[in-house]
């Protein structure tokens, strides 16, 4: 009985250590860590021209098929850059993802209740969409309405960087 007990033991052991195994667990790689923006946000801050090309699909009147935005990029304290346009109410902003490759959110008169004028045709361009910068430029894809010519598609979005 005694020898048996001693059998037990050792192979108890013996699988305790192989279901154990003894390499050391791997820390999460440092990508998959959400990053610190703010070196980034400082880099792209500054003055932008924002230019927004509407939705082949959305049926806008020339004067506001393609639109020009004078804004600025400022940080904030949390993790979005606030885009503010000369001369108008609404505003956007750019909030940074988890991972620097993942790029941004672009958040553009998110509740479309501030209206834009251009000429004598009112609208209201609001929405969101992936962006990505590089060097001096951040493009993307805004996803939103064009009010009251269409409520949804997918209008493509461009800043650069004016000196």
């Amino acid at each position: 009985m005694r020898r048996s007990l001693q059998s037990m033991v050792v192979v108890v052991a013996f699988t305790a250590l192989l279901g154990c195994g003894t390499t050391p667990v791997s820390p999460t790689p440092a990508s998959s860590e959400e990053f610190d923006p703010t070196a980034l946000f400082a880099r792209l801050a500054g003055p932008y021209t924002l230019t927004i090309e509407a939705d082949e699909s959305c049926p806008v009147p020339l004067s506001v098929e393609v639109l020009n935005y004078d804004v600025r990029l400022e940080p904030s304290r949390f993790r979005y850059l606030g885009v503010r346009v000369s001369g108008k109410d609404f505003v956007g902003d750019l909030w940074a993802l988890a991972r620097e490759e993942q790029g941004f959110t672009l958040r553009w008169n998110v509740d479309c209740e501030v209206p834009d004028m251009v000429g004598s045709d009112a609208f209201y361009l609001c929405g969101q969409g992936a962006a990505f910068a590089k060097g001096d430029t951040i493009s993307g894809v805004l996803v939103g309405g064009y009010r009251p010519f269409c409520t949804s598609g997918s209008h493509r979005f461009v800043f650069q960087r004016r000196n």
